[in-house]
C-alpha cells in the first residue's frame, strides 16, 4: 500500500468509525477497500463544505444500485447540492475509468430528472432534500470525483461529465459544476486538520489606515485593502475563511453576480459600491515596516475569519479565477477586530450585529414610485390591500403583494423574454425604476384591473400546477415545475383571447384554468423532445432564445397539428 494512502486510511478509521453504514457488504476481502471508499466519499463533503464527520458519514449513498452517485449532500448555505463518487486504490495510482464515469454521468442525469427507479434504499431516503435543491431556482449541483491518486482524471473518463455539463449549462446560467479531488489534497487537508491550524495572514497590507477607536479594550483597525489579496486568501482557505460567519458562500445567487459584474466592469470604483468586509482574530501584530504614518501598515493576524462579507469575499476570489488582472485593480475597505484582550461574548456580538443591520434591496426603492402609491389607493377603493413596501405584512385573500403583481404581469407580458427573465433572476427587474423591465410592468396601463385579475389567475395556476407535480413523474414533471412561469405566460396567452384582464373584474374559472396547464404541459414535453431532446429542463426555461422557438412553435397551428399525429 502507497504511505500516504496507508496514513488516510488509518485516518478514516478515527474519523469515522462506525459512522459508515457497512451493513450491506459481507465479504471479508471487500470489507477494508469499500469501508476506504466510503469513508472517501464522506471526506469529499467535509473538504467541500466543511461539516462534521458524523454528517458527511451520514451522507453514503455507495451500495447496489447506487447509480456511481457514493454520496449526496444537500447545503443549504452554499445552495449547492453535491453529488459525489470515490474510487479507492491502495497503490495511490489508480484514478476513474470510461465506465465509472458515464455510469456517474447517468446517475447525475436520472437525479436532474427527478428519476428514482432503480436507486437504492439511501438515495431514497434523501429523495425529498435532492428534488428541492432541484426545483429550486438559486441551487446549483455540484459533481465530485475524489480518488487516492495524483494522476489527472482521463480524458475519456472526462468527457461524459464535460458532455453534460454543455447540454445542461448555457450563456446564462451554470447550473452544473464539477471539481476532482486528488491525493495530493486529501493528505494535505487531513495533514493541517490534525495540526489544527488555525488561519494567519502574515504581510497583510492595508492603505490609508486608522484606528477603529483608541483608549478601550478591543483593539481595531480600518482602511483599504487589494482585492487580489482577499482572493488569494480565498483561493488557499475557502470556505475555511468564514468559519465564525452566520453563511459560507452562496455560489452565483443574483446578488453576487451583482458583485461580480461590478468587479469586472468598474474594478476602479469597486470600493465605492462595496460595503467591503469585517474580520475578527485572535491577535492583531502591527510591523514596524511602513509604520512611519498611516499611508500603508503591514500587519500579522492570527486566527483568522470573516464575519461580515462572504458574498463579497467568495465573488471576488471566483472573478479572481476568470479575470486575476481586473480584480488587481480593484480596493475595498476591511476592519479587523482583535479579540485578543475582549470579553468571551463580544466576537459573538460582532458576528451577530455585523449581520443584523437594515439591508435595502433594489425592491425597497420601487417605494419611491409614484404609480405604487396610485395602484394602493386604486385597489384600497376596490377593497384589496396592495403591499408595495418592506416591512408591511399582512395577510388575507383580498391581500397582494408587489412580488405577485411582477410575476402575474411579467408573464402576462406578450414578450417571452421577461418570462424568463423573472424566472431566471426576478430581483433584477428593480435594478433600475426608471426603464425595463421595471416600466414594462409597471407604466401607464398598468391598473388595478390587470394587478388583481392576473394574481387571481397566478394564485390558481399555482395551486393547480403544485398538485399535478404530486401526480406524475419524468419530462412531465420537470416542465411543470421548471416551466411554471412559462406554462403561466402561455395559459394567459390563451386568457387574453376571450378576456379582457385590464378592463374589469373577472372570476376565475379553476376547471379552465387546469386544462389549459395540463394541454401546455403535454405540448411543451413533446416540443422540448422534438427541438431539444438532450437539454435540461431547468436551463430551457431560462433561456429567452429557446422559450421564443418554443413559443412561436406553439402558436403554430399546422406544426402544433403535426405534433399531435406523431
Amino acid at each position: 500500500m502507497n504511505v500516504q494512502v496507508m496514513r488516510i486510511a488509518t485516518k478514516f478509521r478515527e474519523m469515522f468509525g462506525d459512522g459508515i453504514d457497512m451493513r450491506d457488504i459481507n465479504e471479508t476481502d471487500k470489507y477494508e477497500n469499500c469501508f476506504n471508499s466510503r469513508c472517501l466519499a464522506a471526506y469529499a463533503l467535509v473538504i467541500q463544505c466543511d461539516i462534521d464527520n458524523e454528517i458527511a458519514a451520514k451522507c453514503v449513498t455507495d451500495g447496489y444500485k447506487d447509480c456511481g452517485v457514493d454520496a449526496v449532500y444537500k447545503d443549504e448555505n452554499s445552495k449547492i447540492l453535491y453529488v459525489v463518487q470515490a474510487k479507492w486504490s491502495s497503490d495511490g495510482k489508480g484514478t476513474i475509468s470510461q465506465g465509472d464515469s458515464l455510469k456517474f454521468v447517468s446517475g447525475v442525469e436520472k437525479i436532474l430528472n427527478m428519476d428514482f427507479e432503480g436507486f437504492n434504499d439511501k438515495i431514497i431516503k434523501k429523495r425529498i432534500e435532492i428534488e428541492s435543491a432541484v426545483k429550486a431556482m438559486d441551487y446549483q449541483i455540484k459533481m465530485i470525483i475524489i480518488y487516492t491518486s495524483n494522476n489527472d482524471c482521463p480524458e475519456e473518463a472526462n468527457n461524459g461529465i464535460e458532455m453534460l455539463k454543455q447540454r445542461i449549462n448555457d450563456d446564462c446560467n451554470e447550473l452544473l459544476l464539477s471539481d476532482v479531488i486528488k491525493l495530493e489534497n486529501i493528505y494535505n487537508c487531513l495533514a493541517n486538520a490534525t495540526l489544527n491550524q488555525e488561519i494567519v495572514l502574515d504581510d497583510v497590507l492595508i492603505n490609508d489606515w486608522g484606528v477603529i477607536q483608541e483608549g478601550v479594550i478591543e483593539k481595531g483597525y480600518y482602511g483599504m485593502i487589494s482585492a487580489s489579496d482577499i482572493a488569494i486568501w480565498w483561493k488557499d482557505y475557502g470556505n475555511k475563511l468564514l468559519a465564525k460567519n452566520i453563511r459560507y458562500f452562496k455560489g452565483d445567487t443574483e446578488v453576487n453576480s451583482g458583485i461580480m459584474k461590478c468587479l469586472k466592469d468598474s474594478p476602479e470604483k469597486f470600493c465605492y459600491y462595496n460595503n467591503g468586509i469585517k474580520i475578527i482574530t485572535n491577535k492583531i501584530i502591527r510591523k514596524l515596516a511602513h509604520s512611519t504614518d498611516r499611508k500603508n501598515g503591514l500587519f500579522r493576524l492570527e486566527g483568522v475569519s470573516i464575519v461580515n462579507g462572504a458574498q463579497t469575499t467568495g465573488s471576488i476570489g471566483k472573478t479572481y479565477m476568470e479575470n486575476p488582472d481586473t480584480v488587481e485593480k480593484a480596493k475595498l475597505m476591511v476592519q479587523i477586530i482583535s479579540l485578543e484582550n475582549s470579553t468571551e461574548d463580544f466576537g459573538n456580538n460582532v458576528t451577530k450585529l455585523s449581520n443584523t443591520q437594515n439591508k435595502i434591496e433594489n425592491k425597497a426603492f420601487a417605494s419611491m414610485d409614484p404609480m405604487q402609491e396610485k395602484l394602493r389607493k386604486d385597489l384600497m377603493m376596490d377593497g384589496i390591500e396592495y403591499v408595495f413596501k418592506d416591512g408591511d405584512s399582512s395577510a388575507g385573500d383580498k391581500i397582494c403583494n408587489i412580488d405577485e403583481a411582477v410575476v402575474a404581469i411579467g408573464c402576462y407580458n406578450s414578450d417571452v423574454s421577461l418570462v424568463t427573465l423573472i424566472k431566471r433572476a426576478i430581483g433584477s427587474v428593480f435594478e433600475d425604476i426608471s426603464k425595463p423591465p421595471y416600466k414594462t410592468i409597471f407604466n401607464p396601463s398598468t391598473n388595478a384591473y390587470l394587478i388583481w385579475n392576473t394574481i387571481k389567475v397566478s394564485r390558481a395556476f399555482d395551486k393547480i400546477n403544485g398538485a399535478y407535480q404530486s401526480e406524475v413523474n419524468g419530462i412531465k414533471k420537470l416542465i411543470s415545475v421548471h416551466g411554471n412561469r412559462f406554462l403561466l405566460h402561455m395559459i394567459f396567452e390563451e386568457l387574453r383571447k376571450n378576456n379582457i384582464l385590464n378592463e374589469k373584474y373577472i372570476n376565475i374559472n379553476e376547471d379552465i384554468i387546469k386544462e389549459l396547464a395540463v394541454k401546455y404541459i403535454d405540448l411543451i414535453a413533446a416540443v422540448k423532445n422534438k427541438l431539444y431532446p438532450d437539454a435540461y429542463s431547468a436551463s430551457i426555461f431560462k433561456n429567452a432564445g429557446r422559450c421564443k422557438e418554443i413559443k412561436e412553435y406553439l402558436c403554430d397551428e399546422q406544426k402544433v397539428s403535426m405534433l399531435k399525429l406523431e
